[in-house]
């Protein structure tokens, strides 16, 4: 079934094509089954229909509709504060900004960024939880040669909290509150 949604993603340009009710979905069904590339191949799309599109057609909100305003600046009349497709941020932050809950109200929480698969260079996530404020940083030093990327991953925990951190290298550990700062190599 993955193979096939891949198959349709790419057969309609690397573009959605899909309705509200899918879309908090696609991108997790995608990651969680070897398709990563295509989620983010999505993600960076500018063609219409996606989430770049209305960027580029100058939207600071997400529209209730992918196609509101034409490639010829044309304006519908659809809402333009529509969180229905606003959903892919949510992924953002539980992916790329690594930011997973694993205890009700984040009191135990998760962080393993997707660094590799994303193409950022950094990426920074905040969350106010009933604990206390959350954060997440991560930057991608310049690599030389044929040595490995470096990375810098800042988590700053709350009191009274704890979260398992995926390190550099793929080990994970576990942190209490506090700022804690993880280097290694990609």
């Amino acid at each position: 079934m993955v193979r096939h949604l891949c198959d349709m993603i790419a057969a309609n340009g690397d573009r959605l094509d899909t309705g509200f009710l899918s879309v908090p979905f696609l991108m997790d069904v995608l990651c969680d089954n070897g398709a990563r590339d295509v989620a983010y191949r999505l993600l960076y799309q500018t063609g219409c229909p996606s989430w770049l599109y209305e960027v580029e057609m100058g939207g600071t909100t997400i529209w209730e509709s992918w196609g509101a305003v034409d490639e010829n600046g044309g304006v519908s009349t659809y809402s333009y504060n529509h969180y229905a497709f606003g959903c892919v941020a949510d992924w953002m932050y539980r992916t790329i900004g690594g930011l997973q809950m694993t205890e009700p109200g984040y009191r135990h929480f998760r962080v393993a960024p997707d660094v590799e698969g994303c193409v950022l260079a950094h990426a920074a996530t905040s969350l106010e939880s009933p604990y206390g404020r959350i954060e997440v940083a991560w930057e991608l030093g310049t690599a030389t040669g044929d040595s490995a990327q470096p990375l810098h991953l800042r988590v700053i925990v709350p009191a009274n909290t704890q979260a398992e951190v995926r390190v550099p290298g793929g080990s994970t550990v576990t942190v209490g509150s506090g700022t804690h700062d993880f280097f290694g190599m990609l």
